[in-house]
């Protein structure tokens, strides 16, 4: 038995609309399903499904990532340019971010989206790549 890759993401997220311009009109990613409590994004450039719900019974309350579950989810960024393009894409869009910092693994800008979901954009260094995956 194998497994190929993660097939999507679903988040919880209280507030439909404002999660969808986030992933849409800031991060890129396009709806392909869309019904009252789901949206079904892809990303053009990756092989990345994600799901938006929300539940008529969910419980109030931001994410917090000191909670069991999901830490945060990172997002792959073809190298330091490219994270400095989305540095001036977060800010033209308005969206909080910390400064990019580098790490023995790579570079980091991490955001927070709707419902303080944190979202990290991350450029590998080579070496942390191979490491990982060679």
């Amino acid at each position: 038995m194998t497994i190929g890759g993660i097939s999507h993401i679903s988040l919880t997220v209280s507030d439909m609309d404002a999660a969808r311009a986030f992933w849409v009109d800031v991060m890129g990613f396009a709806p392909r399903i869309e019904q009252p409590a789901l949206a079904v994004l892809v990303h053009p450039d990756a092989s990345i499904s994600l799901a938006l719900v929300t539940h008529d019974d969910g419980i109030d309350g931001m994410f917090d990532e000191r909670r069991v579950g999901l830490d945060h989810l990172a997002l792959d960024v073809d190298g330091v340019e490219a994270l400095r393009g989305w540095e001036t894409t977060l800010e033209a869009s308005d969206v909080a971010r910390s400064p990019i910092v580098e790490s023995p693994f790579g570079w980091h800008l991490n955001v927070r989206a709707p419902d303080n979901i944190a979202v990290e954009l991350l450029a590998m260094k080579p070496e942390a790549t191979a490491m990982l995956y060679s």
